[in-house]
């Protein structure tokens, strides 16, 4: 009995011993299975979130209707030519995330007329990420007008603006010019000769001839005069300091106004700007840079008013001392 307990139990260790790899073998399988099932799961996952984000990216892109004129940053105060029933488009860096947007302060109309809303288009698939925003006006009609942007936070605090003036011209402009002044000369041209045949004809060529040529020189003058006199002078920028307080400044209507003074001018004040008259001004910026305060206005209307700044304590009181100058805008 002995013996044969012993054979059972040798037979038993050796089936255990052939079965353990077998199970060694298929437990790593499973697992191998297992790891690879997750793996093609998440691949897939991914690659369908990144599908849905590009799609989204390219088709607010690529949004420009065609005759266009883009503008970006880089065009902040200059003057931009557009020909009418054309689109301006204006695209501006920005990140909503912040809080912070565009809002416009002035809209061009009604030569320009907007298009839809703001469209947004962040620079990388990422959440919180900055973009540009776009803004689109159609050129309705032919003129001069402007545009005024402000990039504002959610405490109504102004970052940075954005400015433009707008000359929206038509496609035969030059052309109907050229007709208008054709038709002047022509009219004045054909003075003299009604005059010489109110006097008689060629019976008097001599005093007739000296007449007519003085009745024309006279009538060019004023088709000079006038010619002149229709050319609006381009809007000048007139720089103002510290040493200019007090003066009296002349403008006219589309000029504007750059103030620049000192932040602090003594340690325990701070300059702040004083709310101009709107109906004559509008303000294109207020930035504080390199320890100055700036103050960038437009000449809207014509009228009287007074530019300046105030000084604030530390303490929030105000300080009697000012900065001002007195503003005349003419037509």
């Amino acid at each position: 009995m002995s013996r044969i307990w012993k054979l059972s139990r040798v037979r038993s260790l050796s089936s255990v011993a052939v079965a353990a790899p077998c199970l060694c073998v298929a437990l790593c399988v499973c697992v191998c299975l297992f790891l690879s099932l997750v793996m093609c799961l998440t691949l897939m996952g991914g690659c369908g979130r990144s599908t849905t984000t590009t799609v989204t990216q390219s088709s607010t892109t690529t949004t420009v209707p065609a005759n266009s004129v883009v503008i970006d940053e880089s065009a902040d105060g200059t003057t931009v030519h557009v020909t009418q029933g054309y689109t301006l488009v204006v695209r501006l860096h920005g990140n909503p995330s912040t809080g912070y947007t565009w809002k416009i302060e002035t809209d061009g109309g009604p030569l320009l007329r907007k298009q839809g809303d703001y469209s947004f288009t962040p620079d990388r698939a990422q959440e919180g990420a900055g973009g540009v925003f776009q803004a689109m006006y159609k050129a309705e009609a032919a003129g001069t007008t402007s545009l005024a942007m402000e990039y504002v936070g959610p405490d109504s605090r102004v970052d940075h603006n954005f400015y433009v003036d707008v000359i929206v011209e038509t496609a035969g402009g030059e052309a109907v010019t050229a007709q208008t002044t054709t038709s002047a000369a022509d009219q004045a041209g054909e003075t003299p000769t009604s005059q010489e045949n109110a006097s008689g004809g060629a019976e008097e060529p001599a005093g007739t001839a000296e007449e007519g040529e003085s009745a024309s020189a006279g009538d060019e003058e004023p088709s000079g005069g006038s010619t002149d006199t229709s050319e609006t002078p381009a809007p000048t920028l007139i720089r103002l300091g510290q040493d200019d307080d007090g003066s009296r400044v002349t403008l006219r209507k589309g000029d504007r106004v750059l103030i620049e003074l000192q932040l602090h001018p003594v340690p325990d004040l701070m300059a702040r700007p004083i709310e101009p008259d709107r109906s004559i001004f509008e303000v294109l910026e207020v930035r504080e840079a390199g320890g100055n305060l700036q103050l960038h206005y437009r000449a809207r209307a014509a009228g009287k008013t007074t530019l300046g700044v105030e000084y604030v304590r530390r303490d929030g009181s105000l300080d009697p001392r000012k900065w001002s100058v007195k503003v005349v805008v003419e037509n």
